[in-house]
């Protein structure tokens, strides 16, 4: 078999070398100038919605607006919170004692019939 020289190889990868440098060259240089204008990019943007975030916020002043303010007072007013259970265990107990079915037990007291259910079973 005739097998390359040393010399020979060296002169065949030198020439490869020479081919090949100016591409290498060129996608270094592009890999690098495509990163420094996305960073440069990047920094632009931020700076420019920094600067638009200062003259249009997009969040709410902390404070109520003056009509909201009206329309959550008169509702507050309006809403009369009751903290009395539906059905006292008591009348529930004491209507059953007199003989009552949990469906008239509901009906009179104007409850649902689970709910009867539930303060029976608490005895």
């Amino acid at each position: 078999m005739n097998y390359p020289t040393t010399e020979q190889i060296s002169t065949k990868l030198e020439q490869y070398a020479r081919t090949i440098a100016p591409y290498v060259t060129l996608i270094l240089t592009a890999v690098v100038h495509t990163y420094w204008l996305g960073y440069r990019l990047g920094r632009w943007l931020h700076s420019t919605n920094d600067l638009l975030a200062q003259h249009w916020p997009t969040r709410p002043r902390a404070s109520t607006p003056e009509p909201l303010a009206a329309v959550i007072a008169e509702t507050a007013a309006v809403v009369q919170i009751d903290h009395q259970p539906l059905a006292p265990v008591a009348d529930v107990l004491a209507l059953h004692a007199q003989g009552l079915s949990q469906r008239a037990i509901a009906a009179q007291l104007g409850v649902s019939r689970a709910t009867v259910r539930r303060r029976l079973a608490t005895v």
